[in-house]
């Protein structure tokens, strides 16, 4: 069985950032807000605040797995700068 792989990300001010690439043998990840402030993610395409999927502040989180299944790139945004983005990917 593969290794999962921990990545972190610090979201730039108004900037959608890729945190999961297009992965076809994804079987499970976990996405997890380590900020104060919402963060949003998009599936696909780029992430807007008030759109898609709303992580809340100090530990949101946003699971992949065989009853939610999705393979495709997946994009965070915040309006604040240096705001934390946890995940986690088997």
């Amino acid at each position: 069985m593969p290794a999962a792989v921990h990545r972190e990300f610090v979201l730039g001010a108004a900037t959608s950032t890729q945190v999961l690439d297009l992965n076809p043998l994804r079987r499970w990840a976990i996405l997890q807000n380590d900020s104060d402030s919402e963060i949003y993610l998009a599936l696909e395409g780029p992430a807007a605040v008030n759109k898609g999927i709303r992580l809340n502040a100090s530990g949101g989180a946003f699971i992949i797995d065989p009853l939610n299944p999705w393979t495709g790139k997946v994009f965070a945004f915040c309006s604040a700068a240096s705001k934390r983005i946890l995940t986690v990917e088997l």
